[in-house]
């Protein structure tokens, strides 16, 4: 379950962020709206690492990715906007908790280069985490 938790944290985190945008949930109903901006978050996980031995202790590292989806012939500013402002929401050293499982953002989320896919433009930026996990 721990997993699950590291994912409540990020996306209760998401949802906070304003102002809001429409978002696309892993293994959510979602139709995007033409010409509205919408985002889709999506949670990776790493493999775990076991950095001691002879205990049910590790750490669970991944990120959040979340691609931004704006309408294309309308610039790249306001999607750059948005993923400035998800850098300052997820700040590195930013402690996140769901479950009694800590979340915490490990780097500065990293901002991908913009690219076309039918009518959108798109943006992803990744959040990079990592939890502590007792079992």
């Amino acid at each position: 379950m721990s997993n699950l938790n590291i994912s409540a944290a990020l996306e209760v985190r998401l949802a906070a962020l304003t102002p809001a945008i429409l978002t696309s949930w892993e293994n959510v109903n979602f139709n995007p709206v033409a010409d509205i901006p919408y985002q889709v978050a999506t949670v990776l996980f790493a493999e775990p690492e076991n950095p001691t031995m002879g205990d049910d202790f590790y750490r669970q590292r991944g990120y959040i990715q979340v691609s931004l989806r704006y309408p294309q012939n309308t610039g790249k500013a306001a999607a750059f906007a948005r993923a400035e402002l998800l850098r300052s929401w997820f700040k590195r050293g930013l402690s996140i908790e769901a479950g009694g499982v800590i979340t915490v953002i490990e780097k500065t989320p990293e901002v991908g280069s913009g690219t076309n896919e039918g009518d959108r433009y798109i943006l992803n930026v990744r959040i990079r985490f990592f939890a502590n996990i007792q079992g």
